[in-house]
């Protein structure tokens, strides 16, 4: 499994949202898995176009992002439902 660091790739794959008033961290952690799945469609598109511009390592980090992300949003839903 390659190694994924939220500080480090996140802000490389996808704009990150800022955070309203309010919003809670799993309302954001929605928003960005929102975002990585836009991206990861946009860069199959490219695939399947046989676009000059698809990078298969950006592919790949959207795809290990985007699972990490779920876990995480997941973990935090758990941990929620505990209280």
């Amino acid at each position: 499994m390659l190694s994924y660091r939220r500080d480090i790739h996140l802000p490389r794959l996808i704009r990150l949202p800022t955070a309203s008033a309010g919003e809670t961290e799993q309302i954001v952690g929605e928003r960005i898995i929102a975002r990585l799945k836009s991206a990861l469609r946009q860069e199959r598109t490219r695939a399947r176009a046989g676009c000059r511009s698809y990078n298969l390592n950006k592919h790949i980090a959207l795809r290990t992002a985007l699972a990490a992300e779920g876990r995480r949003l997941e973990a935090m839903r758990k941990a929620q439902r505990r209280r």
